[in-house]
């Protein structure tokens, strides 16, 4: 996550100094949720595979051989995951995975500026569908961000280094 005060763009680093956040979410018992770094070797990664995919279309394609035998079908149709770790067994959708990994950033952002973020660009993987950028901007909706645009991530990674810049 990047902030821009002032004039200038800043990485936000973790406690540990470290400028990225793995997005894996390991959900436990009590309903919290272990992300990035804290999650353990049953956190559930790669979900941005499912993001706005339908269950048949991820059956039908690379991230089926991801998820193996935990690909459900989510109410509205959608690709979701089911969770054995926790009793009782849930099933996520994609975008439950993002909220979750969006509260960290956004905790991380407001122990370093001391005010909680409520607008932001949000970066997705250049080959995201119509529908898997929309189920992002769900994801950052239920946090209580407002988006104000979407920026591929290569895009946003030129413009975090200055690339480009006067």
């Amino acid at each position: 996550i990047a902030v821009v005060l002032g004039d200038e763009p800043s990485i936000v680093p973790d406690e540990s100094d470290r400028s990225y956040l793995p997005s894996k979410v390991e959900f436990q018992d009590d309903g919290t949720a272990r992300v990035g770094f804290d999650a353990g070797p049953k956190a559930l990664a790669s979900c941005k595979r499912l993001m706005g995919r339908s269950f048949s279309e991820a059956k039908a394609s690379a991230a089926s051989a991801l998820f193996a035998d935990s690909l459900e079908m989510l109410p509205d149709g959608g690709a979701g995951v089911r969770v054995d770790a926790v009793t009782p067994a849930l099933v996520c959708s994609p975008v439950d995975v993002a909220e979750q990994v969006l509260l960290e950033l956004l905790d991380r952002s407001e122990a370093q500026c001391g005010v909680r973020a409520s607008k932001a660009v949000l970066c997705v993987p250049a080959q995201f569908s119509e529908a898997a950028r929309a189920a992002t901007i769900e994801a950052a909706e239920r946090t209580g961000l407002e988006k104000v645009r979407i920026l591929e991530e290569p895009v946003a990674a030129a413009l975090a280094y200055g690339v480009g810049c006067g």
